[in-house]
């Protein structure tokens, strides 16, 4: 588990805090995954 979640579940006892931090780690997750698509996208494209 990432430490940011880690963090999260060690130091809050209230649990929709703790999913709240692990929904929002897996947004930005997606998010970083689809800028990195683009990217790649982009790369490709000046490439050729």
């Amino acid at each position: 588990m990432n430490s940011v979640i880690d963090a999260a579940y060690r130091h809050s006892g209230n649990k929709y805090l703790q999913d709240k931090v692990a929904s929002n780690y897996n947004e930005i997750q997606v998010i970083l995954s689809k800028i990195e698509e683009e990217q790649d996208k982009i790369l490709e494209r000046l490439k050729n």
